[in-house]
């Protein structure tokens, strides 16, 4: 933590005496500035704790009521007013402004240089920094080996709201809910699904901030939010939550930004082992169409656990000629597979490039998860359409795929 007015008066060599503002003193003190000038604003930036003789100070009440307001406007924190050189004594009329304005004015005796006040508040923030880099350290660590252990992502969220001492949730691609730590932020990291999608559109990486109490949610639940989407390439791979109490500190900046790094990483990651899964999904699915299906569910067993079973349909997509519909079909290939995924239902997909541009064919069950989902995909980008199949047997895919083929033809010919 950063030194406080009260830490500094609070320190026995110094002997300041608190004037004024005694009810703001647990401001933090991010410099020492030492000036004589009338109006020491413009050499400011706000935290100082400025000390003065008073040297340049007006006599009269409405020139040192005038001096406090422009501090207290600049952000100056405190004021110390060195006794015993241009002044015996603190002015009153400057302890009535400070008092007004809620400015701390200490009083510094004449035995204490001002050099030592600064060598106080030097030393504090030299800790606090020391502090922070170190905590940092051990935060990246404990996270580091949490991200190479089993459920390496969910050990990343749980560590992560702990080191907080909040709650954390990270949502996939489409913006559900995987992960959420401790279990009791699940309902108020399922708020913050309009913000998700909202990044969602939007090159990654990016993040929102949501400081303090958001529309519909309970005065209990005013957290400071931070929400970080997660990809190297502009395209979000996943989003981060995190909420805590009071708003973020520098140090715990660190251990977040360490977090979404490793993340990252580890989408990426599984990024590259879902392009090979992909690549052995697409060439199943060629198998089925072509007929060939006891062979295929042979090998779909050790790979994918099966093929999907039941009454299914063939989907296929095409893209517009703009960049837009390209990527929105990369986006339905993505939502496709993690609707599947959420709730344990089998698909195979292939992209292919057609004489007409890029294909995504799609083989799932009728009405799943995954059959919705591709249809709520299309109807939220213009410039994609779908061509679907009647229901049929796994057997019937390749007559299926002819269909839906056809289905494509009529959609892109009449827009829609």
């Amino acid at each position: 933590m950063p030194p406080t007015l009260a830490s500094v008066v609070r320190n026995s060599s110094l002997h300041l005496t608190v004037l004024a503002g005694a009810d703001h003193l647990e401001r933090p003190v991010r410099w020492v500035h030492t000036s004589e000038l009338d109006d020491p604003t413009p050499f400011l930036e706000g935290g100082e704790l400025l000390l003065t003789t008073g040297i340049k100070l007006g006599r009269t009440a409405a020139q040192l009521q005038a001096y406090v307001h422009r501090l207290a406007d600049a952000g100056v924190v405190g004021l110390g007013l060195g006794v015993g050189l241009s002044h015996t004594e603190v002015p009153q009329p400057l302890v009535d402004a400070a008092q007004q304005r809620g400015l701390p004015l200490l009083r510094v005796p004449e035995p204490t240089p001002f050099i030592a006040i600064s060598k106080v508040v030097s030393a504090a923030l030299a800790a606090e920094q020391y502090e922070a880099v170190t905590t940092s350290f051990e935060a990246q660590e404990e996270l580091t080996r949490a991200a190479l252990g089993k459920d390496g992502t969910t050990a990343v969220v749980r560590r992560l709201a702990a080191r907080l001492g909040g709650w954390a949730a990270l949502y996939d691609g489409s913006g559900a809910l995987s992960v959420v730590a401790p279990d009791w932020a699940a309902r108020r990291a399922g708020r913050l699904a309009a913000e998700v999608d909202r990044l969602r559109r939007r090159p990654a990486p990016s993040s929102a901030a949501l400081q303090g109490r958001s529309p519909g949610i309970d005065t209990a639940d005013e957290d400071y939010v931070v929400v970080q989407s997660l990809g190297a390439d502009r395209r979000a791979r996943g989003f981060l939550a995190v909420g805590t109490e009071d708003r973020i500190t520098p140090t715990e900046r660190y251990v977040l930004n360490a977090a979404v790094a490793l993340l990252t990483l580890t989408l990426e990651r599984s990024r590259e082992l879902r392009q090979a899964e992909e690549r052995m999904g697409a060439a199943l699915l060629r198998m089925v169409l072509a007929g060939e299906v006891a062979t295929a569910r042979q090998v779909a067993v050790g790979l994918f656990g099966g093929l999907p079973e039941g009454t299914t349909r063939v989907l296929v997509a095409g893209a517009g000629p703009n960049a837009d519909a390209a990527e929105a079909l990369v986006e339905l290939g993505d939502r496709a597979e993690q609707a599947g995924a959420r709730v344990g239902e089998k698909l195979l997909v292939a992209r292919e490039d057609g004489a007409h541009g890029p294909r995504l064919v799609v083989l799932a069950l009728d009405n799943g998860a995954v059959h919705r989902a591709c249809l709520g995909v299309v109807e939220e980008h213009e410039g994609l359409s779908l061509g679907v199949s009647a229901p049929a047997a796994l057997e019937e895919a390749g007559t299926a795929h002819a269909q839906a083929e056809r289905a494509l033809a009529v959609a892109l010919r009449g827009g829609r």
